[in-house]
């Protein structure tokens, strides 16, 4: 593993796939990540890395005051610390997988550090901030940021406004909303079009449970939601304690268990409150009703949130970015645009202003200023450590941002696809869908913004900034995560497996499972081994079979998970079709 202190985490993948474990604390070094008792960017999990992670704490203090066995306290700082005359071999702890995999830090360690954490002021901040975040997929249902989102809403007294492009009308969060509004908590819903208009979701929020929804003339991508925050000027002192769920994460099914995604959950974090609010207002003040229920009316309070009050509650290591900035709402409730691209401005700055490294993580990367910024950066500064994970919809799209990725691995960076199919499809897609960038890790940008210009000018979204030393293990974490995602398939060499079924069996796959992380390279030989062997994939060639692949594989993308290479290649497609 590389260092911390500004260095990628490119060698994370040891300490994140490795291992199985004792349960006990004492005597073996193996581990069960299962065992390990907080989940990954959970408020105990950055505490107790916070503590772990404190030079300022030495064997006494591990041993005495937190309370450690010998043996913990010893193997901490040999693998933090290494040689204690030099801070080059310095290795902090990235996640709680490379803790748990010190010997003798088990579950009686880990519990031993969060109680130091609890009673030292590790555990949130001084200014009253506390931050988690929960990345997908989850096994547990009860770990999902679905369930994190419902337990935020069954705990809202006064307001919950909601701005979300894709809603699955189903618990927990349905549920919450119902005990939310029978509580008498007033809840707005803004929502993208698609889902507004839809009578099954954005209709039943209106009809079952009272609640109004509308929607924006622009795509509306934003995946937030602010509770009891600083909905009107009486209630502007909320903001110190509203609650904020954001990030890349849709509320579905697939966002929780299905795709990486992350979410994050902030409270007492006023700056932000109060430019979410303001954003939120905006949007909600220039919208357009969706009727399903008559009886509702247009809730139009909304506080006089100013950018004289914003900066009395300034907070350096922490920003909110909007694309409503590129807009101008209109009289008639639609929107002009202004020509400026205020967000992706200030992603080139954060890029161009790495000077290690620079981790990007993303469902989509089309955006040609920002991919120019990373060919300008790497050329600037042929050291500087690049690694791009994208989903692998963006292999295949072509123009001036594929050469600028051409250019960024000539330049020696890293660019990898996550990858379960030789053709995409949402359908079967289990989708990388991140939006972050982390520059020389310790700047953190994450939000709902495609790289892409469309998300730019033609969409509401959100990127937040974190910075700082009370964000470092939230950053961490993020760095855990893309190491963690660019090592699919890895271990169990899926990629070699796959190669050898495409090249052999007489029916290959064209879906795969499990998704594997690869280079483009690697998915391009993938590609020409199907192809060869599968010539009905080559569908421009205009045979019988291609014309079908190409005919109905958008609406009926399973007939084509298969190649029958030893007769007609589309053996689920009915016979009538063929």
């Amino acid at each position: 593993m590389m260092m911390r202190r500004g260095m990628m985490v490119f060698g994370l993948l040891g300490a994140v796939l490795s291992g199985v474990a004792c349960s006990d604390d004492v005597g073996s070094d193996v581990q069960n990540q299962a065992q390990i008792p907080f989940a990954e960017g959970s408020p105990e999990a950055i505490a107790v890395l916070a503590v772990a992670n404190d030079q300022a704490l030495d064997f006494v203090a591990y041993d005495d005051a937190v309370g450690l066995h010998k043996r913990a306290a010893e193997n901490l700082i040999a693998h933090r610390d290494g040689d204690p005359e030099t801070t080059e071999d310095d290795n902090l702890f990235d996640d709680l997988s490379e803790l748990w995999g010190v010997s003798y830090c088990k579950a009686t360690c880990f519990s031993k550090l969060l109680s130091y954490a609890k009673d030292n002021g590790y555990f949130g901040n001084a200014a009253g901030e506390d931050h988690s975040v929960v990345f997908s997929p989850q096994t547990d249902t009860n770990e999902t940021h679905l369930a994190k989102v419902a337990a935020m809403i069954d705990g809202a007294e006064h307001s919950i406004d909601i701005a979300m492009y894709s809603y699955s009308h189903q618990d927990p969060i349905k549920s919450a909303l119902e005990r939310a509004k029978a509580r008498g908590v007033a809840i707005r819903f803004l929502a993208n079009t698609d889902l507004a208009n839809s009578s099954s979701k954005g209709g039943k929020l209106e009809t079952d449970l009272g609640i109004d929804v509308r929607r924006v003339t622009k795509i509306m991508h934003h995946k937030f939601a602010i509770i009891d925050g600083p909905r009107d000027d009486e209630s502007l002192d909320r903001a110190s304690t509203a609650r904020i769920a954001s990030g890349s994460a849709n509320w579905s099914g697939s966002a929780a268990n299905r795709y990486d995604e992350n979410t994050l959950f902030l409270e007492g974090y006023t700056e932000l409150a109060l430019r979410m609010q303001r954003d939120f207002d905006t949007l909600w003040a220039g919208s357009k009703d969706v009727v399903f229920n008559t009886s509702l009316t247009f809730d139009q309070t909304r506080a006089n949130i100013t950018d004289d009050l914003i900066a009395e509650h300034e907070d350096p290591n922490v920003h909110a970015y909007f694309t409503s900035g590129n807009f101008k709402s209109r009289s008639n409730g639609s929107w002009s645009t202004l020509g400026t691209t205020v967000v992706t401005d200030r992603l080139v700055q954060g890029i161009l202003s790495a000077d290690q490294s620079l981790e990007i993580a993303s469902g989509h990367f089309v955006s040609e200023p920002i991919a120019q910024a990373v060919v300008d950066a790497m050329t600037a500064n042929p050291s500087l450590q690049v690694r791009i994970v994208l989903d692998c919809q963006e292999a295949s799209k072509g123009g001036l941002v594929a050469d600028l990725k051409d250019d960024i691995e000539t330049l020696g960076g890293d660019l990898s696809y996550k990858c379960n199919s030789y053709r995409w499809h949402y359908k079967f897609a289990e989708q990388m869908h991140h939006k972050y960038i982390i520059v020389d890790g310790d700047e953190l940008y994450t939000g709902s913004l495609n790289f892409s210009d469309n998300s730019e000018t033609n969409s509401f979204e959100n990127i937040l900034y974190f910075t700082g030393p009370e964000h470092a293990q939230l950053i961490a974490s993020y760095e855990a995560n893309i190491a963690k995602i660019a090592a699919y398939g890895h271990a169990e060499n899926a990629l070699q497996a796959l190669m050898e079924d495409l090249e052999t069996a007489d029916v290959i796959p064209l879906v795969w499972q499990p998704a594997i992380t690869m280079t483009p390279a690697e998915f391009q030989a993938i590609k020409d081994v199907i192809r060869d062997r599968c010539p009905a994939t080559k569908s421009w060639e205009n045979t019988p079979e291609g014309d079908t692949y190409d005919a109905y594989f958008n609406d009926n993308p399973y007939w084509f998970d298969t190649c029958d290479t030893t007769g007609y290649p589309w053996t689920d497609v009915p016979s009538y079709l063929r």
